[in-house]
């Protein structure tokens, strides 16, 4: 249980469960940039894995243990709890590519918290930029290859843009985040 747990939750109280298929016969470990992620269903009580790829033969089948789009000083601290020190392929990149990528990764959550002080303020003008600041993190998330978050950020994307008045715009960032997310929908819907 220390070790292969997933925290989940549900009906707002927060439980500790193991779920054998994934964290003992598929031995998913951590990694990163993972090839899967795992989607807890408090209806069914199941958890499942979908990967974001096909997975080659050799290939491992892996999962975040850490938070995704942490830059990687963070990561290695959330993974402490866990007794390791990550050496996945991202962790493992020559100094100057992983500090592009903690860059990356930073960047993402200050124009995060840029969007959400210009949709406060609400104005039209305050929209259109935080529209364009946000177009601004989808692309860094993309460049990261944080696969699971496309899909969302891009439907945001669309409703920032349709709040902005480009209806139309916004329109095809709402359909893109759709078919960005459709593989997912029979395991998350």
């Amino acid at each position: 249980m220390t070790t292969n747990s997933f925290g989940v939750d549900i009906d707002g109280k927060g439980y500790m469960v193991l779920f054998p298929k994934i964290a003992v016969r598929s031995r998913m470990n951590h990694a990163c940039k993972p090839s899967a992620i795992t989607r807890f269903n408090a209806t069914t009580l199941s958890n499942t894995a979908t990967a974001f790829h096909d997975i080659l033969p050799d290939e491992e089948l892996t999962i975040s243990y850490a938070e995704f789009g942490l830059p990687s000083t963070a990561r290695q601290r959330s993974l402490r709890k866990w007794g390791f020190t990550c050496t996945c392929s991202l962790c493992s990149l020559p100094a100057p590519e992983l500090a592009a990528s903690d860059e990356r990764r930073t960047r993402v959550s200050r124009l995060g918290k840029e969007v959400i002080e210009l949709v406060t303020d609400g104005s039209r003008e305050d929209l259109r930029t935080a529209a364009e600041l946000y177009g601004e993190a989808v692309d860094a998330v993309r460049e990261e290859g944080l696969v699971p978050h496309l899909g969302g950020h891009y439907q945001v994307l669309g409703q920032l843009w349709a709040a902005a008045g480009e209806v139309e715009r916004g329109r095809e960032w709402v359909r893109r985040g759709k078919v960005e997310t459709e593989g997912f929908e029979g395991v998350w819907g």
